[in-house]
Parts: structure tokens; C-alpha cells; sequence
């Protein structure tokens, strides 16, 4: 990738390999990966498994000044942001 930026880090909590149709039923049919069928079935097309990785422990490293910006932006709050990538 030509630019990348560290939003945040995470606590690794797990990894597992599966089944591609376990996977969307541990990933609470998409919800815990924030995706669709559609999108997941893209993604996993012609796959038996897939790994799974499971994290906590989020903590988002935005300064103030990109915050407010993207706030103002998108119209979230930093709470809502927290809990968007709670899983």
C-alpha cells in the first residue's frame, strides 16, 4: 500500500481456522466483522476455510485535531467511535 496510517491498536484474543460456513456463523453473521453476506461470500469465493481472527481491547490513537476533523466530516463523536470498533 503506498500510505498507510496506525489508527488504533487491538488486543489479540484469538485465531482460528474454519470452515468457511462456521466462520459466518462465529463472526454473528457478519456483525462482529462489520460486513454482509454478499461482501463475505466475495471474499471467501472458491474457499473452503477461512481464518478467523478475534480481538478486544481496542484503543484508538487519533489526535484531537484529526478527530475533530473527521467528526466534522462524518458528524460522529469519539464515543461512537469506540463502540464501532468495540468487537
Amino acid at each position: 500500500m503506498p500510505t498507510a496510517e496506525i489508527i488504533g491498536i487491538v488486543q489479540f484474543v484469538k485465531r482460528e481456522l474454519l470452515p468457511i460456513e462456521q466462520l459466518w456463523k462465529e463472526s454473528e453473521q457478519g456483525k462482529l466483522a462489520k460486513v454482509s453476506r454478499a461482501q463475505f461470500d466475495a471474499y471467501y469465493a472458491n474457499q473452503e476455510s477461512g481464518i478467523g481472527v478475534w480481538v478486544g481491547g481496542v484503543e484508538l490513537l487519533l489526535s484531537s485535531d484529526r478527530t475533530r476533523a473527521d467528526n466534522a466530516r462524518t458528524g460522529a463523536t469519539a464515543g461512537s467511535h469506540r463502540s464501532r470498533f468495540s468487537n
